[in-house]
């Protein structure tokens, strides 16, 4: 156990984990943490050691995860309607909707994400498989942007609005197998929806997807006026804050 020793030690966490800096002094404070180095451990003694391990990688993810965190709250303050949610977007949510990617028909093309944030959808499809030179994020706002280019140095970010879809791609928009939108849909102008949805169908090809997700977890039917595309799939993440409904469609022949 002497490695666990080394370990407590050299702890390091970020500032703003103030509950997990606490309860780990407290540990060490303790007769419990000296309990931890048994070589027979009860049953609270395995316990208070699973508690540390847990602080420990809750601090590194923390730590690994504050760039994202202070870029997305920067741009919160700054333009709250564009971002239209109160936190990034969970990494279950994300991998969940990276693997709607199945439903396509083809293994080509070029997946596009729309509104891509701090990139944690972004990462959860480069994690699912999906080449690099095969997924163009697009994002508005130039701060996030920059954000993305430095996290996926090979993953092309075009800075730019969703409404001009057809314009950011180029001829690129003939070679679609996806379409991800990250976008708050309820929380921007009517007219801008219309407009982004407006271009999804028209560069989108019959086998091509539109995945998204949505706050709204009325049914989908519900939802989908104002585009003409079968849902083909479904699913609400209740361990997302708040709950969101993943939507997978197909455009209608």
């Amino acid at each position: 156990m002497v490695w666990l020793m080394k370990l407590s030690r050299n702890v390091v966490l970020p500032h703003n984990s103030e509950r997990s800096t606490l309860m780990l002094k407290a540990l060490k404070q303790s007769r419990v943490f000296d309990a931890l180095l048994s070589h027979k451990p009860t049953h609270l003694q395995r316990q208070s050691r699973h508690l540390l391990l847990r602080l420990l990688r809750s601090g590194r993810q923390e730590m690994s995860r504050s760039p994202s965190r202070l870029a997305f709250t920067g741009e919160l303050i700054r333009n709250p309607a564009a971002i239209g949610a109160i936190c990034p977007s969970s990494r279950i949510l994300a991998r969940v909707m990276a693997q709607q990617l199945r439903y396509a028909a083809s293994e080509s093309g070029y997946v596009v994400e729309l509104g891509a944030g701090t990139g944690t959808i972004t990462a959860a499809l480069l994690h699912s498989g999906l080449a690099p030179d095969r997924l163009i994020a697009i994002e508005q706002s130039p701060r996030l942007a920059a954000h993305l280019r430095h996290r996926f140095p090979n993953v092309e970010v075009i800075t730019g609005d969703a409404c001009h879809l057809g314009d950011l791609l180029g001829t690129r928009q003939h070679k679609l197998q996806a379409i991800v939108s990250g976008l708050p849909l309820r929380s921007l102008p009517p007219c801008s929806v219309q407009a982004i949805l407006h271009q999804v169908q028209t560069h989108l090809p019959p086998t091509g997807l539109f995945i998204r997700f949505t706050y709204d977890l009325r049914p989908t039917s519900s939802r989908a006026s104002g585009i003409a595309m079968s849902c083909i799939a479904s699913r609400v993440i209740w361990r997302n804050l708040p709950p969101a409904r993943v939507d997978v469609f197909r455009p209608q022949p």
